[in-house]
């Protein structure tokens, strides 16, 4: 037996093409599922509508929503969750792409009007959170939130067109997956979210600020790489924040074993900090004691990389 869809071979006791998923003897097994169950012909048309529209996957999707169906909702999709919203851009899900990366932008304009002040040395915790969040829902509720989409886009073309070869047409072309959906995904997320966060100003934490600058002398060496060359057991802290500047403070021990304790201002007004003071074992440095040291942490940085 042969498809009357695609022409291929197929199992004569097959429901649907497993090549096209077209429907095979639609007639017969409309009326052996009226007569058999409690189906009427309208739910096993809408049904043959939805693997129609799914494509060649709707045998895994049949059992994904099964399981569903048993478990609240709850069917782990592999692919949503590793690969998140480029998954609902493969499915065709663009909606739900644009609703993400929109969630994403308000975070981020929350987060500034609340002052949280971004980690910068690596992934910041709350942006690596949301992240996590976002593709484990998708993994436990992508394939429920597939079939809701699904069933809502049937049931439009079923509205929308008067002949069963118009209404087959509709189902293939607003259905299946397309190999450029996950580059229209990221096209969205870059669109919608990523260009106008730059454009909301983040709160950076002042000891990463500074840990992660340089000095003018060493425009390529961050200060945090230099003091951990030089120093031992060295620590940072914000030790003073107000509206017009903050004091982050730096301490160790140096190479003649002297608690050492520096401590840098941070303009608000603009992203400059400069060394407001350095103490030696308690005793404060003036200034050109205070130059005369860092010009020997320069040098002893440079006893270690040169």
């Amino acid at each position: 037996m042969y498809c009357s869809n695609c022409g291929k071979e197929v199992d004569p006791n097959a429901r649907f093409c497993t090549h096209c998923s077209h429907p095979l003897h639609t007639t017969q097994i409309n009326q052996a599922a009226a007569t058999e169950s409690d189906d009427t012909p309208d739910d096993v048309i809408f049904e043959e509508d939805i693997r129609l529209f799914v494509g060649h996957n709707s045998d895994y999707y049949d059992r994904k929503w099964q399981k569903a169906e048993e478990k609240n909702g709850v069917s782990f999709n592999f692919a949503a969750f590793f690969l998140s919203m480029l998954w609902l851009g493969y499915r065709k899900m663009y909606k739900f792409v644009l609703y993400i990366a929109l969630l994403f932008l308000a975070f981020d304009l929350v987060l500034y009007l609340i002052g949280y002040e971004y980690n910068v040395s690596g992934i910041d915790p709350i942006d690596r959170g949301i992240g996590i969040g976002v593709a484990t829902m998708l993994g436990l509720y992508g394939n429920h939130l597939y079939k809701k989409e699904a069933e809502k886009r049937v049931q439009s073309i079923q509205n929308t067109t008067t002949t069963t070869g118009e209404k087959e047409l509709q189902l293939k072309i607003k259905g299946g997956k397309v190999w450029y959906g996950p580059i229209l995904a990221f096209l969205i997320i870059i669109g919608v979210y990523v260009i106008p966060s730059l454009f909301i100003p983040m709160n950076v934490n002042a000891v990463d600020e500074v840990r992660n600058s340089s000095f003018y002398e060493y425009p390529d060496v961050e200060i945090s790489v230099m003091f951990d060359s030089v120093f031992d057991d060295g620590e940072w802290d914000h030790v003073e924040d107000s509206d017009t500047y903050d004091i982050v403070e730096y301490t160790g021990i140096d190479s003649q074993n002297d608690d050492v304790a520096i401590q840098f201002q941070i303009f608000a007004d603009s992203e400059d900090f400069e060394v407001s003071s350095v103490a030696i074992d308690g005793m404060e440095l003036d200034v050109f004691d205070m130059n005369l040291f860092l010009e020997n942490v320069f040098s002893e940085y440079d006893g270690f990389y040169y």
